[in-house]
């Protein structure tokens, strides 16, 4: 009756494009619900009535899925589309980037059953780095405990006005006794650094298995979903630097050395040519950096393990920046910070997805054009 709240709704179309569907740039504020304004969303535009000779791809995850720092036009989605439109001109390629910074699993999670009703032919996964600072994640100043089953049903029922007016009353009535956090307006480049709730993650603490935990049960659903539709989902392991960048936060805890130490020994084994020592303890100390911007190892071992239950395809991500890395250790050569992917990394990333698609011969239909890699 009052139009209270916000709509929520997953795409919608805008004035000057009614055949056509976009992400809605509100739908992120469902997520992050003490933010001023939410994070930005590409505006990737796709046929409401889907066309015969139309191959649809969404694309999920967080940042480095957007393309950060050169959103949009550089994103692997963008990479990957060029490819396909030249090599297949006569298939009306749509390919739909949903990345937003900062989000994790539990957005990637919430968007599926949409995304699902649009009939993409194929779905590309790229996340589990904001497993413990994105939205609602372990370590996230926007949080709500550790239980799954909440988190993912307060999301459900945030589709609901009832449940948004609950949720601001409550928050009125809250910042009426205490100090509220509120964040301000932040650049995608602050925004994960304004996440941190829990900046001290030690590994194997309760929180570091905490978000790998939320990561397995949100993506074995995301990966469920995708099967019971029969929709073939290409999952793409994550890569990052572990060579160029020292540890964020090094703390000696638990009887495990400090990550300083641990990297500072690495540089050294470099230096002496022991190359492979080298890499296992460049990898140890990004799993003993307390603050946890980069994936543990688990979350890869996590995606593989999964991919192979449901019968997805694996990009291997990592492999790939490895192979094209001095010494096969990736540093600042394809990233610009901890794991942002410069300009050749992108491109990277898009040819080993379009090479997945190749082996497994999931690829537009119509006349095919051969073009240089």
């Amino acid at each position: 009756v009052f139009n209270y709240g916000t709509d929520y709704t997953q795409f919608i179309t805008i004035k000057n494009y009614p055949d056509k569907y976009f992400l809605n740039p509100a739908v992120t504020l469902k997520y992050f619900s003490n933010l001023s304004t939410a994070p930005g969303v590409i505006n990737d535009a796709f046929d409401i009535d889907k066309k015969e000779n139309s191959f649809r791809v969404f694309v999920l995850g967080g940042s480095s899925t957007a393309g950060w720092p050169y959103v949009p036009n550089a994103s692997f989605s963008r990479q990957l589309k060029r490819r396909l439109e030249l090599i297949y001109p006569e298939t009306n390629i749509e390919i739909v980037n949903c990345g937003i910074s900062a989000i994790n699993s539990y957005t990637i999670r919430d968007f599926v059953p949409e995304i699902i009703k649009q009939k993409p032919d194929l779905v590309l996964i790229y996340a589990g780095h904001n497993e413990y600072y994105g939205a609602l994640g372990a370590g996230s100043v926007i949080s709500m405990g550790q239980s799954r089953f909440i988190k993912n049903t307060y999301i459900y029922l945030m589709d609901y006005k009832t449940t948004q007016l609950l949720r601001d009353f409550i928050g009125w009535m809250y910042g009426l006794f205490t100090l509220s956090k509120k964040i301000d307006n932040a650049s995608n480049e602050t925004l994960m650094g304004k996440m941190i709730g829990e900046s001290l993650i030690t590994l194997n603490s309760d929180t570091f298995k905490s978000g790998v935990e939320q990561f397995e049960g949100n993506f074995r659903d995301i990966l469920k979903y995708f099967k019971d539709a029969e929709i073939l989902v290409i999952v793409g392991t994550l890569s990052m630097n572990i060579k160029d960048l020292p540890p964020f936060i090094s703390v000696a805890k638990d009887s495990l050395p400090s990550a300083s130490e641990i990297f500072n020994q690495a540089k050294i084994e470099l230096e002496q040519g022991n190359i492979s020592k080298a890499k296992e303890l460049f990898i140890y100390a990004k799993e003993l950096d307390a603050l946890r911007f980069r994936a543990p190892e688990k979350i890869n071992n996590i995606i593989k393990s999964l991919a192979v239950e449901f019968g997805d395809p694996v990009a291997f991500i990592d492999s790939a920046f490895d192979a094209n890395s001095p010494d096969k250790i990736v540093g600042y050569n394809l990233t610009v910070d901890h794991l942002h992917p410069n300009e050749e990394g992108y491109q990277l990333i898009a040819k080993t997805f379009l090479k997945k698609m190749e082996e497994t011969k999931h690829l537009p239909a119509g006349k095919q054009l051969a073009i240089n890699n």
